[in-house]
């Protein structure tokens, strides 16, 4: 399914892009996740606008898939790099065995624990998650969040029976907020800008006046994305084009478009800049 929905993409996104010099890359991305990467006609968003920058000059043709595809897009040939969340072991010989050869991180999601005042729950710490009725979080959470989390809700976990998560966070939000599914104690975990992009359709009043905002996971709340590329040299370029517009303040200048601040900027872990 993938691999037709790439070739789809290539076949309608036209030969113009030839005409400017630069390769062509097909990058696959996040599905659907506002304000990042927003769906439509065409794919836009803060990732896309950071990716763009960071590769001036070439035709890029972004394909949005589910978190968990995003392993598969370049080692089965669909795509020439795909977002990939920082986990252990990126960059390792064995992975650029594979055929992955990892850029400097991009991005960065900051999480929080959300809860309804009306559950009045206090999060200090995971322990405290057993008073929520669910936990509801993005797909591969689980995995991605590390440490205790990890431990507690993942597959085997104490606590894997209040783990929910979604694909479409959006889907996500929607049930924190509707009392269908869970009831009025259930938590979301998810970033910032996401809660808040999502919350204005489904709160029943002032979001800010109804929820509860937790920064539970302290360190462990920014998780960082980097991009997976098929050759060594894209991805070298892309590292030298993301270091320029970390160096030139145009990074700095698409936080502020989409209204993320400073925690949601890797450019002070890229090498050049240690």
């Amino acid at each position: 399914m993938c691999r037709q929905l790439a070739v789809l993409l290539l076949c309608c996104h036209g030969a113009a892009g030839f005409a400017s010099g630069g390769r062509r890359l097909t990058i696959a991305i996040d599905l659907h996740r506002p304000p990042y990467v927003v769906v439509g006609s065409s794919v836009a968003g803060l990732q896309v606008e950071i990716i763009k920058a960071a590769l001036p000059g070439h035709d890029l043709t972004f394909l949005p898939m589910p978190d968990r595809q995003y392993g598969l897009a370049v080692t089965d040939g669909v795509a020439d790099a795909a977002k990939s969340v920082h986990t252990p072991g990126m960059g390792s010989p064995e992975a650029e065995a594979a055929g992955q050869f990892y850029s400097a991180d991009f991005i960065g999601f900051v999480n929080f624990a959300f809860s309804r005042k009306s559950a009045a729950l206090t999060l200090r710490e995971f322990g405290d998650l057993e008073g929520a009725s669910a936990v509801l979080t993005w797909e591969g959470a689980d995995g991605h969040i590390g440490g205790e989390f990890t431990q507690l809700f993942s597959e085997g976990g104490p606590r894997r029976h209040q783990y929910h998560e979604y694909s479409d966070q959006g889907e996500q939000v929607r049930a924190f907020w509707e009392d269908r599914t869970f009831d009025h104690t259930a938590v979301a975990i998810c970033d910032g800008l996401i809660f808040e992009h999502y919350s204005p359709a489904f709160a029943r009043g002032a979001v800010d006046e109804l929820v509860d905002q937790w920064a539970l996971f302290d360190a462990n709340g920014t998780i960082t994305a980097r991009l997976a590329f098929a050759s060594a040299a894209d991805r070298d370029e892309f590292d030298a084009g993301l270091a320029a517009i970390c160096a030139s303040g145009e990074y700095d200048r698409l936080l502020q478009k989409y209204d993320a601040d400073a925690m949601h900027s890797t450019c002070p872990r890229l090498p050049s800049q240690a």
